[in-house]
Formats: structure tokens, sequence, C-alpha cells
């Protein structure tokens, strides 16, 4: 069947999608790459693979998706039902470039699953926080709500050494595309809810991927936090000997970590712009550099999704209070387009 329904945003769509119940089905959501990249109204496709015939009108209808909904025939829909959402006109929106979706992931598998090998890699062992990674569903899996989470946890018992050389009671989850995928411009966007835990130490970033070691291959910080300030960061790592650019998003009211919010950057040649929901907050230019090596226009990068705890140098193993653990960050989507 096709339903036509009124100007909504996708976010709003994709939240009533998710909130049916419908019994021995698999859904998959397929959405129109020009209305993803821009975040706005528009063309949107949901692909149902039906375990038995289910009347998706009224279920939709039973959801809240829409009251006013028109539809053609049953039978357009043989094999499964396609569902078009148009922002009340005739014709799908037109687009510009960065609009070809090349790596796409809703962590829509079950609870207590890993995230999908072909696209990442788990991280392990200790890391350039307080705690160290661990490759277990309790820090990082699926959650069956189509998020990914990543879980940072007190054992109670040394783990690890940290990075500073300190025993480490701490455990959390990271993720990579190393040897998976790797990226030289494009729009990503990541929607996220982030952990609120005072000592907490997030970050979705990229670094290098097939070029030189860090820092002269480059990294560019999309969204990070320290103990949790409120603030967001974007900043560029690169050069050797190393230097840095970094620029602040400023704290909101209700906090960032309160609520689910799309994190990305718009990477072209000599540009990063830093967007929040969808607008640009912050941009960091090759001129900036001052003439200083500016490797993100040679060199592809690897993104990174990770939690962590603390940070680097700190004076003593004692210094975090982990009577606030667990906490927990969640990974609606990334979707990253070129």
């Amino acid at each position: 069947m096709v339903m036509v329904f009124p100007r909504k945003d996708y976010q709003t769509l994709r939240e009533k999608i998710k909130g049916i119940r419908m019994q021995g089905t698999t859904r998959q959501i397929t959405l129109a790459a020009c209305v993803i990249a821009f975040g706005f109204v528009g063309y949107y496709l949901l692909s149902i693979t039906r375990a038995a015939p289910v009347t998706f009108s009224s279920e939709a209808e039973t959801g809240t998706l829409s009251a006013n909904a028109t539809q053609v025939s049953d039978s357009q829909a043989s094999g499964g039902s396609a569902v078009k959402f148009t922002a009340g006109t005739s014709s799908e929106p037109k687009c510009a470039d960065l609009t070809n979706l090349v790596f796409c992931d809703d962590f829509d598998g079950a609870a207590n699953t890993a995230p999908d090998s072909s696209k990442w890699h788990i991280l392990s062992g200790s890391s350039w926080g307080g705690q160290c990674f661990k490759n277990l569903p309790e820090n990082i899996s699926q959650d069956g709500q189509g998020n990914l989470k990543m879980t940072l946890i007190n054992k109670s018992t040394t783990q690890c050494t940290d990075s500073d050389g300190y025993p480490s009671s701490v455990t959390s989850g990271g993720m990579d595309t190393q040897n998976k995928q790797y990226f030289k411009y494009g729009k990503f966007e990541i929607r996220a809810k982030l952990a609120c835990a005072q000592s907490v130490w997030g970050a979705i970033w990229t670094s290098v991927g097939t070029g030189p070691a860090w820092p002269e291959g480059g990294e560019i910080d999309i969204w990070e936090t320290f103990n949790n300030d409120g603030r967001i960061k974007n900043s560029i790592h690169a050069g050797n000997p190393h230097w840095q650019i970094g620029k602040y998003i400023p704290a909101a009211n209700p906090a960032y970590c309160n609520d689910y919010h799309v994190y990305g950057i718009i990477w072209r040649n000599g540009s990063i712009k830093c967007t929040l929901d969808g607008v640009v907050r912050n941009e960091i230019t090759s001129a900036e550099a001052n003439g200083r090596p500016w490797p993100f226009d040679t060199y592809d990068q690897r993104l990174i999704i990770d939690l962590q705890y603390g940070g680097p140098g700190r004076p003593n193993a004692g210094a975090y209070d982990v009577t606030e653990l667990p906490d927990s960050m969640l990974i609606d989507y990334v979707h990253i387009f070129q």
C-alpha cells in the first residue's frame, strides 16, 4: 500500500513508526538520501517485511502515526508494504550535493547483540581515559530498541592498567571503522543521547585512516565533552609537531545529555562545518591553520565513537567518583553522505 501523510519531520515519523508494535514482524526504514541529508520534511520510504499478513493502515492509525492518510490498493504492496511520506507536494524535493549515502547503521538488531562486524571494529584494552574498553554486551551492544548502548561500569576489581599506568576498575565500550571503511569529505550525522555522569569523557570523532600516524594524519572531533560541563567541543588536531584548533558550542538548558541530538560535520575541501541538530554552529577552515599542515584535504579518516571516563594525566587512581556509575550513551543512528 502507499500512504501519503501531511507535513512532518523525519525524526517524528521515525519515532512513531518505531512505536508501532507488530507481532512477528521485522521492520526496516529506508530513506530517500536527499531528505536525510538535510534533516527536513520530504520523501520517505518505509519497507516492512511481514511474517504474517497484517493490515498496516489500522496499526499505523492505532500507533497515532496519522489519522488522515490516503492509500491505494494493497496489491501494490505484494511481498511487503511500502509507505510514502510526502511534504505536501506532488514531487520529490530537489537536493544539492552530499546526498549519496555511503555508510548507514540504524542499530536495529536484537537486544544484547554486537554491532554489525562488517561495519565496526570493537575497541579493547587501555585507552586515552581512566577506563579500559571491553568487548562485552554489558559495555557495548544493541538494546533491541533501535540504539547502540555504550555503558561505563565500575567492576570493583582491577580490570586493566589505563593509559597513564594506573590500575582501573572501570570498563566501557568503543568502536571504530578501522579496516572496515574510511572517509574523506562528506556529511556526517550521528543521533545520540549522551551520558550525564560527572566524569564522563565521551566523543564522536575521526582519526587516522590509511594516512600517516596521529597527529600528522589528522583528527576531527565532531562532538566531545569533558566532566559534563554542558558544553560541546568541536576541534581538529594535526601537524608534526602537533597543533590544534578548538571551538565550543555553549551549554544548553536542559543539558544536551537529557535528550537525543544529532551531532555532525559537513567536511569539504578547506572547510569543516560542525552541526548540531542540522544547524551549523562552528566552522574550522584551512585558512586558520596559518600555513601549518592541513591534512584533511589529503588523507582519509576512520570514524570513532567511544565512551571514556575521566581523561589522561590524572594524578592518582582515585581521582574520579565511581559511585555515579553505571552510565550509558545511546547511539540511534550513524549516517554518512558524500
